[in-house]
Parts: C-alpha cells; sequence; structure tokens
C-alpha cells in the first residue's frame, strides 16, 4: 500500500459504508485515526478527522486528544493548538444546537468548555461563556473566578477584564483570593 494512500484508503472505506447505510462507530473512526497517529502522521490524521467531520460522522473527544498528541510528540505545538481549537469549536457549535433545546444546560458543560478553551488561551470565548452562565442557569461558584481573572492578567495582559470579573464576584457576594487581587492591582499599576 502507497504511504499516501493510507487517508483515501480510509476514506473509501467510510464512503462504502455509508452508500450501504452503514453507520460507522466513532470507535472505527479512533482507530484509523490512532493507526495514523502512531506512525507520527500528524497531518494526515487530522485530515482523516475533519473529512469524518464534514461527512456527517461525530468523532469522540479522545479522537481530538490522539491527533493533538502526535502534534505534541512531533514538536509541533502550533499544530496541536489549531487541533485543540478545532475541538472547541465542534464543542461551541455542540453547545449552540443544544441551547436551542434546553432551557437550562449543565455545570459540567460549561466547565468543561471553560478548561478547553483554558488550554488555547481564548479569553473571549471564556467571558461570553461566563455571560451565558447566568442567562441559561448555570451558577458560577467563586474559585471558578480565579483561573480567568489570573488569565486576564497574565496572559491577555487584561486587567480591566479582569477587574470586571472581580466586581461581578462582588455583587454575588464572592471573594476573590489575595494573589489574583494583587495581579490585577499590579497590572493597573504598570
Amino acid at each position: 500500500m502507497p504511504e499516501s494512500g493510507e487517508v483515501e484508503l480510509a476514506l473509501w472505506f467510510f464512503s462504502l459504508a455509508k452508500d450501504k447505510g452503514l453507520i460507522i462507530p466513532p470507535r472505527f473512526i479512533f482507530c484509523f485515526v490512532k493507526a495514523l497517529a502512531r506512525k507520527k502522521k500528524a497531518e494526515e490524521s487530522k485530515v482523516l478527522l475533519k473529512e469524518m467531520i464534514s461527512r456527517g460522522s461525530s468523532p469522540g473527544n479522545e479522537v481530538f486528544n490522539v491527533v493533538v498528541y502526535v502534534y505534541s510528540r512531533n514538536g509541533d505545538p502550533d499544530g496541536a493548538i489549531e487541533a485543540t481549537r478545532e475541538l472547541m469549536n465542534q464543542a461551541q457549535e455542540i453547545l449552540a444546537e443544544a441551547k436551542q433545546k434546553h432551557e437550562k444546560l449543565s455545570y459540567p458543560t460549561h466547565q468543561a468548555l471553560i478548561q478547553g478553551y483554558f488550554k488555547t488561551e481564548q479569553s473571549n470565548e471564556i467571558l461570553k461563556l461566563f455571560q451565558d452562565r447566568d442567562f441559561f442557569g448555570v451558577k458560577a461558584r467563586g474559585d471558578e473566578y480565579t483561573k480567568p481573572i489570573q488569565l486576564f492578567c497574565l496572559v491577555a495582559m487584561n486587567w480591566r477584564i479582569a477587574e470586571m470579573l472581580r466586581m461581578e464576584m462582588n455583587l454575588k457576594d464572592m471573594q476573590l483570593d489575595p494573589i489574583s487581587k494583587e495581579y490585577i492591582v499590579f497590572l493597573k499599576k504598570c
């Protein structure tokens, strides 16, 4: 089998199954992507993953994790970050669909998305999720504000947003830890 034909062979297999009306379980997609990952073929595994998503198959998180792992192992942090962002974009689409169908969303759903955006340092998306929480009935806890405030101070260098989150905490009778307060004060002085 030619080296460049592995992705094409997998896509042919999936299109054949789709033509026959068969539903391909996510674990099979995982097997193909993992096989490419073992050969350290990050780009090929990402191409296969994107194609599966475009054809309507819904790969699980472990498929994305394998792709991110291969990029990391190959010494390509930019590829790993890009793959993680694609995962978060897919999760955001699923969240938008869930918002249309349900009045309230669960706490773990919001928490998982926020953690994913922390990994990719997408501060605007974190802020949107924090704003959506009250609207969809998800109650925030005081310690959950600490990480975003520190992210806005240390990574985004934006003390105004951090201060806004701190004031939001005060309105909800929550206390910010002293270290995070010091980050805000330090950035204001700079």
